[in-house]
């Protein structure tokens, strides 16, 4: 494991913070991959922060719903910074001195990684319906590129979707003006009622842990549930 967390929320609350900072002051020159850190991280860092704040306000007022979202918040976000971590150790970016001012352990001393390749094939991925006006994406990568049960080719840290919701279909990658970013599959998109009938665009393209990409996938669509 790249980090092992320390299992005390007080101890935990203070490694996450040194750790995110450093990346968040570093996030160009390491290459880290954005929207996932800047976006999907730090909310998940938000909401943990905000939840142990409210548990640490007043103990003698501390309730079941307090504890509840504590643990849960931290659920959420303790696997994304164990991911954090292991990207960091395998980026050649990020230097050992880096690592130590960090708490990361997990580097082998004396040992060179080999490059990581970038991403040259598509991703396959397919469009689900689900309740709740939801649209999951899955991705994966194509059956001659997959070593065993690996979702991801050899290297990639995860997709990034580009997508709109359109009246007409886009004419070029340029339409589709909103991105985001997952380390795995599926993702999410969740919409409100009014959505609902319109139309959802579509396209994904790997992510290596050094910030480069491969090509895009085809446009799919899908209607709004």
């Amino acid at each position: 494991m790249a980090k092992t967390l320390s299992a005390q929320d007080a101890q935990f609350n203070i490694e996450q913070r040194v750790i995110t900072d450093k990346v968040a002051s570093n996030i160009k020159l390491w290459n880290i991959p954005d929207p996932w850190f800047s976006s999907t991280l730090v909310s998940a860092r938000k909401a943990w922060e905000t939840a142990w704040a409210a548990y640490n306000s007043n103990p003698a007022e501390r309730t079941q719903s307090m504890t509840f979202a504590k643990n849960a918040t931290r659920k959420v976000y303790e696997p994304m910074l164990r991911q954090l971590c292991t990207l960091l150790i395998g980026n050649p970016n990020v230097t050992d001195a880096d690592l130590e001012t960090m708490g990361i352990v997990g580097r082998r001393q004396g040992k060179h990684y080999p490059p990581v390749p970038v991403p040259t094939d598509v991703p396959d991925f397919r469009i689900e319906q689900a309740p709740g006006h939801r649209l999951l994406v899955h991705f994966h990568a194509h059956e001659q590129e997959r070593e065993s049960s690996a979702a991801k080719p050899h290297g990639v840290h995860g997709a990034e979707l580009i997508y709109s919701v359109l009246e007409t279909p886009p004419t070029s990658y340029d339409n589709l003006t909103k991105s985001a970013f997952d380390t795995a599959s599926p993702y999410t998109f969740t919409f409100d009622l009014p959505d609902t009938g319109k139309t959802l665009y579509v396209a994904v393209r790997w992510e290596n842990s050094r910030g480069e990409k491969g090509p895009w996938s085809n446009i799919q669509s899908a209607i709004i549930p």
